[in-house]
């Protein structure tokens, strides 16, 4: 080997090694929260075969991957693949975190249920309830499982017998679970397997479903606003078309006002002069210009509003960005009417900006992209400076023209957005709706009742006395 590729070899070497190991963790994270999403993304399109597979990808580029080692749990669950959920358990079990040991110790209780070892699952489920009520801002949606659980789990422990297809059970034990049931809906109304399990029970009672009130999480003080920023802004002539305005604007702008500080992020790339949709006349930039242009008149004046644009080259600040401020509301409108759509789509450029436009580390910070693609410049390091934006404090909602059955991959990268700072994710359907998508992974896990009759003829045992 000559002296210069030595040289050059031993360079390599160094260079490697002087890499700080968390910088390459960091970078393994990234990859395997993109995979983590592409694996959720299958799912939603029920391949589960694939889903599958990105999953355990996911654990072998991060085997500390709490979130795909859940899913890979659930899918096993639901395919009734006990072994090798319980061998995801046991991987599982090694974390340090809190809330994921609060998802294993149920995942743990789930299994023993389909084991039939109802002894060991009642005692995961009864110690999950009373470790939950121990902590200031209890888990809702894990307590609502397990009160379906614990509902499912006394109507198949205390079954009497089968006859013909049926279970054959006790009223009392009924009337038992369906207390279960209903403080499972009053810890999440959107439990399905509740839902179900609570009118089966109520048509066998001959029952009618109580009014259930949901709980609320506690609610903490909000920071009071000190009178002086509370003065009116400007008058102010923002002009937008309320019939051109998609529907479901109403969760948008709830949205958007729970911040002190928000940023317009707005795709201007030259993908945004393509029409809405076939035979429509409206393109993708005039609905962008005429929400927007909604959120600056509707918005209380109290909230610093500000925008940046996503277009152009690779590498070149955004051509229009706007500090956060108050009574600023026609300058941007007039801004984002004027800015030129051309060029990529640089969303990490954008990003890299975004902490200078915000004014006040305290406040709450948001951000709402609008958009129609996914970065163009460099996909891999959107992910990972999404979650640095979240470290700031900083929640980015991302609302797409894509439809995510036909664009995977970009929803990959949204999921992936939103997911690392708490956001949302929403898209502008073709019949002009805005509807959120649900990017995490939450899979009912089915504990529903079998058939059932009530058993008149036997008293009900004892042992559930203490239900």
């Amino acid at each position: 080997m000559h002296t210069i590729q030595k040289s050059v070899l031993i360079c390599l070497c160094w260079c490697l090694l002087c890499i700080p190991s968390n910088s390459l963790s960091a970078q393994s994270t990234v990859k395997a929260n993109l995979t983590y999403y592409k694996g959720i993304s299958s799912l939603k399109r029920g391949n589960m075969g694939n889903a599958v597979r990105q999953f355990k990808r996911v654990l072998r580029e991060n085997p500390k991957h709490n979130a795909a080692c859940l899913a890979l749990i659930k899918l096993h669950l639901a395919a009734g693949q006990e072994q090798k959920a319980a061998r995801m358990l046991e991987h599982l079990a090694n974390t340090n975190s809190d809330r994921t040991q609060l998802e294993h110790n149920y995942y743990l209780a789930h299994l023993n249920i389909l084991l039939e070892r109802h002894d060991a699952a009642r005692s995961y489920l009864e110690q999950l309830i009373r470790n939950a009520y121990d902590v200031e801002n209890p888990n809702f949606s894990v307590l609502a499982r397990c009160y379906n659980a614990m509902g499912y789990l006394n109507v198949i422990q205390n079954q009497n017998r089968k006859s013909e297809g049926y279970v054959l059970t006790h009223a009392n034990v009924l009337e038992r679970s369906r207390i279960m049931f209903e403080e499972a809906l009053k810890y999440n109304t959107q439990n399905a397997s509740a839902f179900t399990n609570y009118n089966k029970v109520n048509q066998l009672l001959d029952m009618s479903p109580n009014m259930i009130s949901p709980y609320q999480p506690n609610q903490f003080e909000t920071r009071g606003i000190d009178e002086s920023l509370q003065e009116a802004a400007a008058t102010t002539d923002i002009i937008y078309n309320e019939d051109l305005l998609p529907e479901e604007m109403g969760s948008l702008l709830e949205q958007a006002e729970h911040y002190d500080e928000l940023l317009l992020m707005i795709d201007v790339s030259g993908s945004m002069r393509v029409p809405l949709k076939q035979g429509v006349e409206r393109t993708r930039f005039d609905v962008m210009k005429n929400l927007t242009c909604y959120l600056l008149d509707k918005m209380e004046d109290k909230t610093r509003m500000g925008v940046v644009s996503v277009g152009g080259d690779c590498g070149n600040q955004p051509s229009l960005r706007r500090k956060v401020e108050r009574n600023n509301r026609s300058e941007l409108a007039t801004a984002i009417n004027n800015v030129r759509v051309d060029g990529h789509t640089p969303i990490n450029d954008a990003i890299l900006i975004v902490p200078e436009l915000f004014r006040n580390k305290k406040n709450k910070k948001g951000i709402i992209l609008i958009t129609d693609g996914m970065e163009s410049c460099d996909p891999n390091e959107t992910c990972r400076l999404a979650a640095w934006l979240g470290s700031e404090n900083i929640t980015l909602h991302v609302l797409s023209f894509l439809e995510e059955k036909v664009h995977p991959e970009e929803y990959s990268s949204y999921t992936c957005m939103a997911a690392t700072t708490g956001g949302t994710l929403s898209s502008m359907n073709a019949d002009d709706t805005i509807q959120e998508s649900d990017y995490q992974f939450i899979n009912e896990e089915q504990l529903l009742l079998p058939p059932l009759k009530i058993d008149t003829t036997l008293q009900v045992r004892s042992s559930v006395a203490g239900l």
